[in-house]
Formats: structure tokens, C-alpha cells, sequence
């Protein structure tokens, strides 16, 4: 929705929670791969980490009940290895060493504000539990 938009519609007397059930709309119709895209982004994480491609995808799958935090690890890791040609043991060091670069460069206010309480774990979550909070926090939004 542009400010062109937004003018009109404003003058057209639209009502606040109106204008509110518009934006929802648009933000529904945002692909779930675009939201994972921006929820990386928003937490700071390079494209350049192997990682991040990882978690990105590995995120999806949760959101879409592909898998869930209990079989993560029989059945993610496997699924990524086959799609990026790589062993589970590249997967999961490369999906640690994003998590710990995103609780290196966020402050705790932000992963709050971008994640909820659940991400202010001590000192990081495992790899499972961040793309189940990251999964959890998009499937709350749709």
C-alpha cells in the first residue's frame, strides 16, 4: 500500500480499524518464504552465512507442519542434506554458528521485539528451539 493509497482511502472516510483489517490483508498475502526472508533480515543475518539458507528453509517446513521441534533433528537435517548435497553434521554447525552470530549482533530488546520472550534464552537456544520460536512467532501472524 502506497501513500497515494493511503490518502484516498483516508478521505474516502474510512474508519481506523478498517484501514487496520486492509493492512492485515496485505500483510496475509505476503509469501511465507518473503516473511521468513524478512524476519532474517530484520535479526541481522547475512545471506553470506551458509546458515542462513538452513534456517531459512528449515523454518518453513515448521510453519508448514512439514516437521515439528521433537523431530527436528531425524527429520530436517536429512531433508536439508538431500536438498543442498551436505552431510547433517555441515547443517547443524552451519545453522549454530548463524543462531550465534544473530545473539551476537541483536540486543535483547530487539530479539524481544522481533521474537518474543521465548528467544531470550541463556547464553542462545539449540538450533531446534530457535526455528520453533521463529516458526511459532510466523505462524502467529498469519
Amino acid at each position: 500500500m502506497d501513500i497515494s493509497t493511503l490518502s484516498e482511502i483516508l478521505s474516502d472516510g474510512i474508519t481506523i480499524s478498517q484501514l487496520y483489517d486492509l493492512v492485515r490483508e496485505e500483510e496475509r498475502s505476503v509469501p511465507l518464504d518473503k516473511k521468513v526472508e524478512r524476519l532474517l533480515y530484520d535479526l541481522m543475518l547475512s545471506t553470506n552465512y551458509k546458515g542462513h539458507k538452513y534456517l531459512k528453509d528449515s523454518i518453513i517446513m515448521l510453519v508448514n507442519n512439514e516437521a515439528d521441534s521433537e523431530s527436528f533433528a531425524r527429520y530436517v537435517y536429512p531433508v536439508l542434506g538431500q536438498k543442498y548435497g551436505v552431510n547433517r553434521q555441515s547443517i547443524e554447525k552451519n545453522m549454530r554458528f548463524a543462531i550465534m552470530k544473530i545473539y551476537e549482533q541483536n540486543t535483547e530488546e530487539n530479539l524481544l521485539r522481533l521474537l518474543g520472550k521465548p528467544a531470550l534464552c541463556s547464553p542462545r537456544p539449540t538450533n531446534a528451539k530457535f526455528v520453533s520460536i521463529c516458526a511459532a512467532k510466523l505462524r502467529l501472524e498469519r
